[in-house]
């Protein structure tokens, strides 16, 4: 008996048709669809697995209209792939669509591409069906022989409600002269880890500065439900040419730095009470942070496939602007200062980031920080920030940025497993595997951008421990997250980032 591996669905087909009954050395063969025995401790059901190979369940989450998912409209989102063969409910839900391809390679590519996404009016959550343990009601997936806890479904669900707001609210934001770059920055929404991160650090910490009670009072008295809607400027100097403006401007110095946290002091013997309410201008900054990061993921690379190529590589960068434009007006209504020095700083690091040159692990990680934790990091400790904690009591500051930091670079780390080598793209897994492989180096020192480069390093990273030795590392900054969490006081919110620090290398949340 022999496997005989078809990428395609047609192709297996024909080859069953025409071969069923002809001969082999004068010996007739019998030719059907099977699979390789399944790995029994992962209790597969492996009449499922067949019948789901080559197929994504896709799952649109976080929509505020709560409409059920338009199947034209999923078709023509994955049709860019591959030809799709059928598309079906999964059970009765409205919200939950099996995508079928006929080949397993534009499954994969979708899978890859295509995972968070936005989709109508929400995000799409993605998995390989045929790796799916999902019930059919939508409950949580379990965990296998990872050794980790999972975490309860409230969890995952904690701050879901207030995402789905805030996506709602922040569509409004978008509103440009232009409809074009409204609609880049709508198709290319974020997968909301970063705001999921901002309000949960905001409901773990809100009371425990000594501010507190003046920003929550003043939350209720003294500002309108649209305070921070509303310009602090006349319209026609915002939206018009302004003939009095001087033609310069004073510049920065010098860079900001932000100081590495000292020792923390000991945290308050009480504990926070229960259940304190967000501060509007917590869920803004949750809208900003999401806003630049995807301001980021359009100016990164002019050609990611996760920008629709109707758009075009100019709009994608004016659409990249524009979002910076806003995410800095909505920033300056916040009237925090230090928030604004904060976020600002963010936008400074990625720049420094995307020119730094990546040669060895040091300059690497360091990338990672300014492209990536450092919104993160900065993000959470400006939530507390707004939530009324001052210098006395600047170690709840410290833990925010202490775990964004660290839950920052292990999502790094994670996601570079899954994209894998790219050109001009130099990445853990390359950086171990050259340990192994040193005709790598020579590679990496001209940044993966010569000829054959990048396949290159797939295969050396494909006989290597580089894959395996950057997830132990994310797991490494993953731990490094949950170990400065140990200060909060206890609380749901305390919980739910614990584990979306372990999410953040499983990418489950």
């Amino acid at each position: 008996m022999v496997f005989v591996t078809y990428y395609d669905l047609r192709a297996a087909e024909r080859a069953r048709e025409r071969l069923q009954g002809s001969e082999i050395s004068g010996r007739p063969i019998d030719v059907h669809y099977s699979l390789p025995r399944d790995d029994n401790s992962r209790g597969v059901d492996r009449d499922k697995n067949q019948q789901l190979q080559g197929t994504l369940q896709v799952t649109l989450r976080n929509s505020p209209s709560g409409a059920p998912l338009d199947d034209g409209e999923v078709r023509r989102k994955f049709q860019q792939f591959g030809d799709v063969k059928t598309i079906k409910p999964v059970g009765d839900r409205s919200d939950s669509r099996y995508v079928e391809f006929y080949d397993i390679r534009a499954c994969e590519e979708a899978f890859d591409r295509l995972r968070h996404q936005g989709l109508q009016d929400g995000v799409m959550d993605i998995v390989l069906a045929w790796d799916n343990s999902e019930p059919a009601q939508g409950q949580p997936r379990e965990r296998g022989d990872e050794g980790a806890v999972p975490a309860p479904r409230r969890r995952s669900t904690l701050v879901a409600a207030e995402l789905a707001r805030l996506r709602a609210a922040l569509l409004g934001l978008l509103g440009a002269a232009h409809p074009a770059l409204s609609d880049v920055a709508r198709c290319c929404a974020g997968d909301e880890f970063r705001p999921r991160l901002v309000l949960l650090f905001a409901h773990a910490t809100n009371g425990l500065g000594a501010c507190w009670p003046a920003k929550h009072r003043a939350a209720l008295l003294e500002a309108p439900a649209d305070a921070l809607d509303t310009p602090l400027t006349r319209p026609d100097v915002l939206n018009n040419w302004h003939p009095s403006m001087p033609n310069h401007t004073a510049s920065f110095a010098g860079v900001f730095h932000l100081r590495a946290p000292p020792p923390p002091a000991p945290a308050p013997s009480s504990p926070a009470p229960a259940a304190l309410p967000l501060l509007p201008t917590q869920r803004r900054l949750a809208q900003i942070v999401e806003m630049i990061h995807i301001a980021s993921v359009l100016h990164d690379d002019v050609h990611n496939t996760d920008t629709p190529d109707a758009f075009g590589n100019k709009l994608s960068i004016l659409a990249g602007d524009f979002l910076l434009g806003r995410a800095s007006a909505a920033l300056s209504r916040l009237g925090e200062a230090e928030v604004v020095e904060l976020i600002a700083s963010v936008i400074a690091n990625q720049a420094e980031g995307e020119m730094l040159r990546v040669h060895d692990t040091d300059t690497y990680l360091r990338r990672t920080y300014l492209k990536t934790a450092s919104l993160m990091a900065k993000g959470a400790c400006a939530s507390v920030v707004l939530g009324g904690c001052s210098r006395d009591t600047a170690v709840w500051k410290d833990v925010a940025y202490a775990y964004g930091r660290n839950v920052g670079i292990a999502y790094q780390l994670a996601e570079d497993i899954l994209a894998g080598p790219a050109r001009a793209r130099v990445t853990g897994p390359v950086l171990f595997a050259a340990e192994e492989h040193p005709e790598l180096r020579p590679l990496i020192r001209r940044g993966l951008a010569g000829e054959g480069d990048v396949d290159t390093a797939r295969d050396c990273v494909a006989r290597s421990r580089g894959v395996e030795r950057t997830r132990a590392l994310a797991l490494s900054y993953a731990a490094k997250a949950r170990e400065a969490l140990g200060l909060l006081p206890e609380s749901e919110h305390k919980s739910a980032l614990d584990a979306l620090a372990e999410a953040a290398v499983a990418r489950t949340w």
